[in-house]
């Protein structure tokens, strides 16, 4: 009786997305990504979303997309819950999905703040995603504290950069990301980290900073687009130099 697209939406032909939860556990100690406006947004959702999703609807979706289009990849993503739960809730909901679709291998990703216990890669890996995105938003350590500082203080910079190296070397080069939020830093020291995750087979990838109404960065102004053409031009010559292709790169489903 619910509608899928209320469970599910399409982000590329060949994506569906499933945010698990609209709900992250930084805004509670006001330790949020102070781009994010993910709590501030999330009543414009009401009615438009199912906000607490089942593992069962999901399954039931994503076995839908895959009649379409047999080639559809499977994402999951949502916000950091009590107890690093969502980690373990991924693996259970991808394990219905291939149960439901009666696949036993699926293009999948999982959209996760790195965990401290590296045990929870290898749960995502052995259930049997096949990519991973660990979002780090900001490569200088000291500007990544003031702008993550949930995250820095929660994970660390330094326990980020082992979960991305650790994936990498579990899942292979070229399957595991890391987004940036690119206009926040100065360009110099993004391509610090683009060259540094490349040579260790991690896409660094750029998502250009908007200033989200809601976050507590609205109001500020982005790089001019020019500063965007450039940082592109000058990653991609990274990742060529790094032997990190687009071929690697166009198996995420969202970039």
């Amino acid at each position: 009786g619910t509608p899928m697209p209320k469970i599910g939406q399409e982000i590329t032909r060949n994506c569906v997305i499933f945010c698990d939860s609209n709900y992250c556990d930084l805004f509670r100690t006001d330790d949020q990504c102070r781009f994010c406006n993910l709590h501030p947004t999330k009543g414009g959702y009401e009615g438009e979303v199912v906000l607490g999703k089942k593992a069962s609807q999901i399954a039931d979706t994503m076995a839908a997309a895959l009649e379409e289009l047999p080639s559809r990849v499977f994402l999951m993503t949502g916000g950091i819950l009590p107890d690093r739960r969502e980690i373990g809730r991924y693996a259970e909901i991808l394990q219905a999905v291939k149960e439901r679709t009666g696949r036993d291998t699926l293009e999948s990703e999982a959209t996760i703040a790195a965990p401290t216990d590296f045990k929870e890669i290898d749960l995502l890996a052995e259930v049997g995603y096949t990519r991973v995105n660990m979002n780090l938003e900001v490569w200088d350590r000291n500007i990544f504290a003031g702008i993550c500082p949930g995250k820095a203080k929660r994970i660390g910079w330094e326990r980020w950069l082992e979960a991305l190296e650790y994936a990498a070397a579990r899942l292979g080069r070229g399957c595991v990301r890391s987004v940036f939020v690119s206009g926040i830093e100065p360009m110099s020291s993004f391509l610090e980290g683009v060259d540094y995750l490349a040579s260790k087979g991690v896409f660094a990838f750029a998502n250009p900073w908007c200033p989200d109404p809601g976050s507590l960065m609205e109001g500020h102004r982005p790089p001019y687009p020019f500063w965007h053409r450039e940082l592109a031009r000058k990653m991609v010559d990274t990742w060529q130099r790094h032997e990190l292709t687009f071929s690697q790169l166009a198996r995420f489903a969202a970039i």
